[in-house]
Order: structure tokens, then C-alpha cells, then sequence
């Protein structure tokens, strides 16, 4: 739980937010420094912030009581409304964690935008150690490392980096899904190949790490796909066992959608509905 030890003190308090090592400085009446932070996570805040602001448990308590607080975790709170907002579940998560906490696996595929994957019922969040108990609508992946290069900020929230949700994510995801996040997570820059080559070389013996290591091959033609239907001709085109295209390929002005480099031969795919 987050925690700032000035929360007797009178006057104006300091807040630690979620995901961030800075301080808010709160003033005001109750609500107005109930606000302050929520402003800033979401419409979400937790009990150890609430007192941090001067709130005591029996104001808590009453606000609860009166719906100005909705209950979504032990400790968490969303503010006037229990309505969803976007990120709010993992802003919520987060701060039912403790401060080490970061979103990862699926929740971090979705927020990279890697792969076109439904919204995951659960939060997943990565913590460093042990200790953390149970709470309905978030899973836990606990790890004995999470270096600081494995950690960025989307959206003003913790994630694991691209490269380190990929290596996360290897063992669960087919040839062809890692293959598409790891195409869509070089073609956006989310990541860069010696980074990946570099997460996977610092965590040797992972699960899904060769089969990673392997698509990193420079030699290994391109194959990021634009929709389902060159998705599906992609498929149709491996089947037959002739030399694989590389898709999407750039040439002066044009955008082929699969081109033969050795044999000058572009492949357009119109019409596929």
C-alpha cells in the first residue's frame, strides 16, 4: 500500500501517488483534497492516501456509507461514481498492490497495443517478492527480478516494457501470435531488437526465450499484417511450402502487400470481405 507518513501533521499534506516516486501536496477541505488526487489517478485513491491527505477511517467509513466512495478493492476507492473509466481497473490494481507492483502480461500486451486481443477480465500485475494476498479481479505474478530497464511508464502507469512482456508472455502465446507482437512491437518502436536480444540474454532459461530469440533472426522476413485477410493469406501462403514473402513491404512510393525480393513479384490482396 502506498503511504506518507505525515498524514497527522495540519496544513498542507503530501501524497505519494501511484506509479511515481513524486509527492502531491494537498490543501483544502476534505473533498477538495480528495479531488486533488483523484485528478490524478483516475477517479481512484487508496485508504493509506486518504490518510496521508488527513483523512481519518471514520470519515472514510462515512463517505462510504454515503456512496461518495465505492469500494473496488480492499483499501481502493473510486470517487463519486462506481462507473468504469478508462485504465481505471488497472489504476485500482495498482494501488492494492504495493509499491512495487507493475501492470505486465496481458494487461501490458493491451496497453503496448500488440496484439488485437479482447479486454482482459482480470488485471494482471508483476510484483518483485512475496507477500501479497488474494483480491478478486487481479492476478499476481511474483518475480525474484525486475530491473529498472524492465519497467516503463504508459499512460502514467507502471507496465513492463515491450521486450520484458514479450519474454513474459512467450510461453503462453503461439508461433504466430509472439511472432505478430514482436513485428508490431520493432514497426511501432516500442521496443528495438537489441533490446529484446538483450532482456532475453539477461534472463537466460525462461520459458518461450528460444523460441523469441529465434524471430529475432535479422534474416527472418517481415510479416506484419494490416488485417484479417492478409493475416489469412499470409497462413495460405506458408502452407504451400514455397519461399515465404515478406508482407507490407515498402518500395519507393508503394506498399506491396506481400513481395518475392528474389523474384521482383508483388502479391495485392483487394477485396478479401
Amino acid at each position: 500500500m502506498l503511504f506518507c507518513p505525515n498524514a497527522m501533521k495540519k496544513g498542507p499534506r503530501r501524497v505519494k501517488l501511484v506509479g511515481t516516486d513524486a509527492l502531491l501536496v494537498v490543501s483544502g477541505t476534505r473533498d477538495q483534497r480528495i479531488a486533488a488526487i483523484a485528478q490524478h489517478q483516475r477517479s481512484r485513491v487508496g485508504r493509506q492516501q486518504l490518510l496521508a491527505a488527513g483523512i481519518g477511517d471514520g470519515a472514510i467509513k462515512r463517505m462510504v456509507a454515503t456512496g461518495a466512495l465505492h469500494p473496488r478493492h480492499a483499501g481502493v476507492y473510486a470517487v463519486g461514481h462506481p462507473g468504469s473509466v478508462e485504465l481505471g481497473d488497472e489504476t485500482a490494481a495498482l494501488l492494492a498492490c504495493n509499491e512495487r507492483a507493475v501492470l505486465s502480461h496481458w494487461t501490458a500486451l493491451a496497453m503496448w497495443s500488440l496484439l488485437p486481443i479482447r479486454r482482459q477480465h482480470t488485471v494482471h500485475v508483476t510484483i518483485l517478492g512475496q507477500g501479497h494476498p488474494h483480491q478478486p479481479g487481479i492476478t499476481v505474478h511474483r518475480t525474484t527480478r525486475l530491473d529498472r530497464k524492465d519497467i516503463r511508464m504508459r499512460h502514467d502507469l507502471p507496465v513492463t516494457s515491450p521486450a520484458r512482456t514479450l519474454l513474459d508472455l512467450a510461453p503462453q502465446l503461439t508461433n504466430r501470435q509472439l511472432e505478430r507482437a514482436l513485428e508490431e512491437a520493432l514497426a511501432t518502436t516500442a521496443t528495438r531488437r537489441n533490446q529484446v536480444a538483450e532482456t532475453v540474454a539477461r534472463m537466460p532459461g525462461r520459458a518461450g526465450a528460444s523460441r523469441l530469440e529465434a524471430l529475432l533472426d535479422p534474416r527472418r522476413p517481415r510479416s506484419r499484417t494490416w488485417n484479417d485477410g492478409e493475416e489469412r493469406l499470409l497462413r495460405l501462403l506458408r502452407e504451400t511450402g514455397e519461399p515465404e514473402p515478406e508482407a507490407n513491404y515498402r518500395w519507393r512510393d508503394f506498399t506491396f502487400d506481400f513481395y518475392w525480393r528474389e523474384f521482383r513479384l508483388a502479391l495485392e490482396l483487394d477485396g478479401y470481405p
